[in-house]
């Protein structure tokens, strides 16, 4: 459910893995080792990165 443009940038050749049910708002950044998993959303202007590690979102 990709609603529009947004940013998705890869750190040392990994990129944001999304699941097709997530929410990614127009003018959001994922950037390195982040995943959204179905039904996760990333709002307005927000930005999650991790250049190691994870950065996991899921729904509630």
């Amino acid at each position: 459910m990709n609603s529009g443009p947004s940013c998705t940038l890869a750190i040392d050749g990994i990129t944001p893995q999304i699941d097709a049910d997530a929410f990614v708002a127009p003018g959001a950044a994922l950037i390195g080792r982040v995943r959204l998993a179905a039904r996760a959303s990333v709002w307005y202007k927000a930005q999650d990165s991790r250049s190691y590690g994870q950065v996991q979102s899921r729904s509630l």
